[in-house]
């Protein structure tokens, strides 16, 4: 079976959509661990999942940083996507899941040549041109990110949301 790393960030919401998948991934028999913010540590390890603990990301707690400059850097960080070579490097992994906010981590797959999916948990519309055409993707290009190269780059998408409800065209 598959070893697959989900990489993401202490946001809130967007931890359901990723443990839901990752639960039905190992349901089939699929190796999961997670690699995030320190502060998601006990929740995943509740979940029976394994965590990945990081040495170079930004620390983030959604308790007390929820402020726009400081989500910036940390969609931004390239100390996740340092961690992130150094997990897979450490235990070789067939896929990585990339929250889709983790720019940092997607540029460092992209870069390295790793096996990547992005996980979507919100509309395309909103997400592609909304968020990323104003001070988020300004923020990115900035940091020489290139955000939708590294969003086109991944082999896969994973939109958690159904089509219908998305007012954008199929990408």
């Amino acid at each position: 079976m598959s070893r697959i790393l989900f990489v993401t960030w202490d946001g809130g919401g967007n931890l359901p959509p990723a443990t839901a998948l990752a639960h039905e991934l190992a349901r089939r028999g699929h190796s999961v661990r997670f690699l995030g913010h320190a502060t998601q540590a006990a929740q995943l390890r509740a979940e029976g999942f394994e965590w990945v603990p990081p040495q170079h990301a930004r620390s983030f707690d959604r308790s007390r940083d929820y402020h726009p400059l400081r989500m910036l850097s940390v969609f931004a960080d390239t100390g996740l996507g340092h961690d992130l070579l150094e997990a897979v490097a450490e235990r070789p992994t067939d896929l990585v899941v990339v929250d889709s906010f983790m720019f940092g981590a997607m540029d460092a797959a992209r870069r390295a040549g790793v096996r990547y999916a992005v996980l979507e948990h919100m509309y395309a519309a909103a997400y592609r041109s909304g968020i990323l055409g104003g001070p988020m993707g300004l923020n990115l290009r900035v940091r020489r990110l290139r955000p939708q190269l590294a969003l086109d780059a991944a082999g896969l998408r994973l939109l958690m949301t159904l089509p219908e409800l998305d007012p954008a065209p199929a990408v």
